[in-house]
């Protein structure tokens, strides 16, 4: 298999010796030693050029780009939270709500109602305080549908939101739904400014987007506010007093913009940037060449997500795509194990379903799971089953004599991308399918029509959770489509299919745990019969981090690794 790499060994050769010193080091004389009030500084960097705040915005439409969820937790927070360990944490609000401590209530007919209580003196950043009407707008406007890039499908089921009092919220649902307690916060609903955005909402929805809170004028709740933006450079953002789990212990943190992996490396190597956030971080490889050189840093690993080839459902090119048989042979055709050693060291397994092995609920579902193990013979017994013949060039073609050509996209945000791509293509021509792989430029990468129409396959690295931001992004609601301007979030095969939406439907509300595994299975089972995504193996990362820096945790996924920034911290 052709490997392609990206070249991290040395570049540290190519101009960076004149780098500047680690960020915030003392510049004193020996005469007049270091103020201890001196502010403490860090310099960190994204793997994109930001355009937004909003992570819900940015994701939309299946286009992204990377570090804006980072970006987001730091300046903005919600009622709830995640550590690294995936457990429920209070934020803004004083308990996060559950059956137990009666803030989670299940009501007759299969109604729920949840209540937070924001704690006190919470303020945006402009100094308004933030109160239950911000709350009560939120929920308006993500179930405004004219705001299919806000607008989720779990929304439908609010069914009231009351405000008792400044502090308190009491949100009705007309349904279970197991996700219900992270409403208002990073993973559904952040929290939108009344004060700032009802007027932009009445006045023109049209331009709502076009609002400078979304950008240059964000306001939030979180850590950080968002000071000066040089687009194509850098943002800085500076800590907040008065936040409510404690003013950040570093008081300016500037953000870089560095897409490029190379140099990104060469920054870290010279001191200059001290950890890079979001999803394009290091592979495992990557980070062990890097750490061999990198003696002021080290290598957090962390295994999320998966890495999926989405077959096209809308119109794909060839039509026999929409064969299952077409599928399952392509799958069978992969060496998905060694893929798996060769591009991960070994450390990841092959993705047999979005389910992780990790998942402490895989062992009740794994029976539903539909394997396909590499079988390239049977690969081709199903190809000729749909009426595909060996031409004398050892290639499939139809009956009018054209061969069977597959196009393969991907883009180079990750470098996990690059690295599996052109495998999969010579695994697909060997077994004499024409496979012509494709890497998104980065101009393109924001266009969603393009994004979405791919003709057969889109292959990335994405979220495997179990949450409506995971295996929830499988509803036909979420595929983008012409009728919503390509704005819907996440279904990036664009499968729609009733039988789907109801097992979906089921597994969200199932609050009891006795029901929660039995229809997962379900789901699992129906997705990976019909192949829905053709899942390569789980993704890890190597996550870089300069000694100088403390208190950085892992999150439970990469969207989650500033969960703690107020913590982060440097050593003096």
């Amino acid at each position: 298999m052709r490997l392609p790499r990206l070249l991290i060994l040395g570049v540290v050769l190519l101009g960076f010796a004149c780098a500047p010193a680690t960020p915030g080091a003392a510049t004193q004389s020996s005469a007049q030693p270091a103020a201890r009030s001196a502010p403490k500084r860090t310099v960190i960097a994204v793997r994109s050029d930001p355009k937004i705040v909003s992570n819900v915005v940015n994701i939309t439409g299946g286009a992204s780009q990377s570090g804006i969820d980072a970006l987001e937790q730091m300046l903005h927070a919600g009622l709830v939270t995640y550590n690294d360990q995936d457990q429920r944490l209070p934020q803004l609000a004083e308990q996060v709500p559950t059956i137990d401590n009666g803030q989670w209530k299940l009501l007759p007919e299969g109604r729920m109602e949840i209540t937070w209580t924001i704690k006190p003196n919470v303020r945006w950043q402009d100094g308004t305080a933030f109160t239950s009407d911000d709350l009560a707008f939120t929920v308006a406007t993500e179930q405004d549908k004219d705001f299919t890039i806000l607008n989720r499908p779990e929304m439908v089921f609010v069914e009231r939101v009351d405000t008792p009092d400044p502090r308190t919220v009491v949100v009705t649902w007309n349904r279970p739904y197991i996700d219900a307690d992270t409403l208002f916060s990073y993973a559904l609903g952040v929290p939108l400014p009344k004060h700032l955005l009802a007027r932009s909402l009445a006045e023109d929805k049209a331009a709502y987007l076009d609002n400078p809170y979304w950008t240059d004028g964000f306001v939030g709740l979180g850590p950080y506010k968002l000071g000066e933006w040089v687009r194509g450079s850098h943002l800085i953002v500076t800590a907040v007093d008065g936040y409510p789990l404690g003013r950040a212990k570093i008081d300016e943190i500037e953000v870089r913009f560095i897409p490029d992996l190379q140099t990104v490396a060469a920054n870290m190597l010279s001191g200059t940037v001290e950890l890079v956030v979001g999803r394009s971080s290091f592979s495992f490889e990557q980070g062990a060449n890097l750490r061999e050189q990198w003696k002021d840093g080290v290598m957090l690993t962390k295994t999320q997500g998966w890495v999926a080839a989405y077959p096209q459902f809308v119109n794909p090119t060839p039509a026999a795509l929409a064969d299952v048989r077409l599928r399952r042979a392509l799958l069978h055709a992969l060496d998905r194990q060694q893929l798996a050693d060769s591009l991960q060291l070994g450390l990841v397994g092959v993705a047999d379903s979005i389910v992780s092995p990790s998942e402490a609920i895989y062992p009740q579902i794994e029976p539903s799971i539909v394997k396909y193990e590499y079988d390239p013979r049977r690969a081709g017994q199903l190809i000729e089953e749909i009426g595909y013949v060996h031409g004398a060039d050892g290639m499939f073609h139809d009956s009018a004599g054209q061969p069977l050509n597959i196009e393969l996209r991907t883009t180079a945000e990750l470098d996990i991308h690059l690295t599996t791509i052109y495998p999969m293509a010579d695994a697909w021509r060997q077994l004499g399918v024409a496979a012509d792989p494709i890497v998104i430029p980065p101009q393109r990468q924001t266009d969603k029509e393009y994004v979405n129409t791919f003709p057969a396959f889109h292959m990335i690295g994405s979220g495997n959770s179990l949450t409506t931001a995971g295996v929830g992004r499988y509803y036909s609601s979420k595929a983008p489509l012409s009728e919503n301007n390509f704005q819907a979030a996440g279904n990036y095969p664009r499968y729609m299919n009733a039988e789907l939406d109801s097992l979906l439907d089921r597994y969200f509300s199932s609050v009891a745990m006795s029901d929660r595994a039995p229809a997962l299975g379900q789901v699992i089972h129906h997705m990976t019969d019909q192949l829905v995504a053709l899942g390569l193996f789980y993704n890890g990362a190597a996550i870089m981090v300069s000694n100088r820096l403390q208190n950085v945790h892992v999150g439970y996924a990469l969207s989650t690794q500033a969960w703690n920034v107020q913590e982060w911290d440097v050593k003096s």
